[in-house]
Order: structure tokens, then sequence, then C-alpha cells
């Protein structure tokens, strides 16, 4: 799907100048609205967002000035650009336009080539604050939701922990593994966090070698053996495994099946079963985390492995998630070299599976 062409609205009072810089504007790939007045400026942008505005400033009853204090004092339209058009650039109307909050002017009869510069220039500046803006957004949501599971965390913790003290010693057994479960996901809400970080500032430092899937899938049913029998979920291994070796890194790899595993039995119902898988294809090693749960809808797929994203599911335990692992799982991936993704259908259960570079060529 192609990207929206950007938007930009030219107001001139003077129909011609519409018509030449509107041609020039949608020959350079742009969309073009136009305003031959003032208020019909705001008219239109009360009810259509657009990316820029090229606004003349001799304009009769409204001038461009005042169609520019009315963009800026609404905080609808107060972040869109405005450029302006003047014919007297020697004038302080350039510089009384930059005060209210112009980000730039336009100089009649134009040159073709610095306008087309000057436009998208700006429109670049404006994707990437956008861009800025919704990563900030998304971040703050982000901090609400870690700081709401925290304490979801810290009270399980808190609630079980007083069970215990108070309970005899022969029921104990129970509370304290419900504690190491609360326990381990803390743990692994704070090294996703940590490890996402490191990546993103390039600290991570991985060594990809051959490493051995039989491995790797016994180190995850084991870290989360505990959580599994707490569900009653039965994590099966391929019944005969072959020796086979992907080229990662294996910290990486042992964090990528983790999480996918962790995730299956979050989701997965009571007394199910999981199935790690692994196939090859030419030089490429795949490895699967094959659950039970109640599957995704393709809305819900197409939101995976995206930061700070949570799917609106409920996990059968009711356990907490800060909607980051698969991010982390797919970051790792890319940086050994490989690609994730998922299969899924609403009710059928879901597929994760990662694909890596075999370590050794196909027939050897």
């Amino acid at each position: 799907m192609n990207p929206p062409k950007p938007t930009i609205l030219i107001v001139d009072d003077v129909p011609e100048n519409l018509q030449v810089l509107a041609g020039h504007l949608v020959g350079a790939g742009h969309e073009v609205i136009s305003a031959v007045s003032g208020p019909r400026a705001l008219e239109i942008l009360a009810r259509r967002r657009v990316d820029l505005v090229l606004l003349d400033i001799m304009m009769p009853d409204m001038d461009g000035f005042e169609v520019c204090r009315g963009l800026k004092a609404n905080p609808k339209t107060a972040d869109i650009p405005i450029m302006f058009i003047t014919a007297r650039a020697d004038s302080e109307d350039v510089v009384d336009g930059l005060q209210l909050g112009a980000v730039d002017y336009i100089t009649k009869p134009f040159k073709l080539l610095e306008l087309l510069a000057r436009v998208r220039t700006h429109l670049e500046l404006k994707q990437t604050r956008d861009l800025l803006r919704q990563a900030n957004a998304e971040k703050n949501r982000f901090i609400g939701m870690v700081s709401h599971d925290m304490r979801g965390f810290c009270g399980n913790v808190i609630s079980i922990s007083n069970l215990a003290a108070s309970a005899p010693a022969t029921d104990q057994a129970p509370l304290l593994e419900d504690l190491g479960i609360e326990a381990e996901h803390m743990l692994t809400l704070a090294e996703n966090l940590l490890n996402v970080d490191a990546l993103e500032a390039g600290e991570i430092k991985l060594d990809p070698r051959p490493v051995a899937l039989a491995e790797i899938f016994a180190f995850a049913r084991n870290s989360l053996e505990i959580s599994a029998r707490a569900k009653r979920i039965r994590i099966e291994l391929p019944a005969h495994l072959p020796e086979t070796e992907a080229l990662a890194d294996r910290t990486a790899l042992r964090q990528v099946i983790t999480n996918y595993l962790s995730n299956a039995v979050k989701y997965s119902p009571e007394g199910s079963r999981i199935r790690l898988a692994v196939t090859r294809a030419a030089d490429r090693i795949r490895a699967e985390v094959i659950d039970q749960g109640p599957g995704l809808t393709p809305e819900q797929q197409e939101k995976l492995f995206q930061p700070y994203t949570r799917l609106g599911q409920t996990s059968s335990g009711h356990q907490h998630s800060a909607g980051l692992g698969l991010f982390l799982v797919r970051k790792l991936a890319h940086a050994m070299g490989g690609r994730v993704g998922c299969h899924s259908e609403p009710g059928k259960g879901s597929t994760f599976f990662v694909e890596l570079p075999a370590a050794t060529p196909p027939g050897s």
C-alpha cells in the first residue's frame, strides 16, 4: 500500500495564482486544496487536516496575518506549518509573518525549483515532528502500562507473602510457587526493558555462532516449567529433533524462544498443550512455538512486534503484559539476520516463528 500523498492548502485571492501553483505541486506528487479567501481557508481547516499551508499575505477582507493568527490560536491547527506567499520580501511583512509562527516565506514571482525544495523540506520536517510526537505519546502510554504492571506484580507478591506467612507449613508450598511465578514475570519485564534500551542504543553486541535448537528449546521449556505446571500446560519438544543448528547468538535466541513460549503459556487455556517445532528450508532454519490459545484476528496480527502495543487479549491466568516482549523478539531476530512472524486464526491457536540462517549449507 502506497503512503498517502502530502496535502497542501493554497490560499490566494487570485485564481490564476492558485492554478499555476497547484499545477506545479500536483506535478511534484502532492495533493492540493485551494481557497480564494481567508475565511474559506479557515472553514476548510476546521474539517480537514493538511500537512502544509501556502498563505498569501495581501488578501481583501482577511489578510494572511489574520488567518495565521487564527490557525495558531486553535490547538487543532496550531501545529500545521505555514509558508507565506509575498511580493514584498524586503518589507517588515516577512518578519511579522515569522513572528506570528510561520516557518518560511516564498517571494513572487517564485522560482519553481526553490519552491519545490522548500515545500519538500517543510513537509519532511512536519513528518519528523509527527513521528516524534507519536513516539512520545506511545512511550508515555507505555510508562503508564509498565507502572500498572509493576503495581500489579508487587501487589500480588505482597498478598501471596502475607498468605504464606499466616498459612500452616503444609499449605505454603503452592503459595511459594505462585510467588516464584510473579517474581519470574517481574524479572521478564525488567529484562525486556533493559534489553530494548540497550539494543536501540547499540550497546548489545551479538556473537553469531552455530547453536543447536535442541539446547534452546530445552532452556526455554525449563525456564517456563513453573508457569506451565501451574496451569497444567504440557510443553512438547519434537520427538526426533534433528541435530539442527542455526547461526545465531545463543543468549539472544534463548530470549526469542523464551518470549514466544512465555506468551504461549500466558494466553493458553489450562490443560492445553504447546508444541515446539523446527524445520529447515535450503539455507534457513525455522523454529516454531505452536499453542492452543484464543488465536488472533488479522487486525491484531498487524500490531504484533510493534513497541508498546497490547492486543486487548486477556491472559488465561490474568497475568500482566507490558507489550514489549515481541518487539524485543523482532529486534533480536533482525540483528541476527533473521525474521519473525505469526500465523493465527481466532479460535484455532497461534504459531509464532523465527527464521535464521542455517549454520551449515544444505546437504552437509
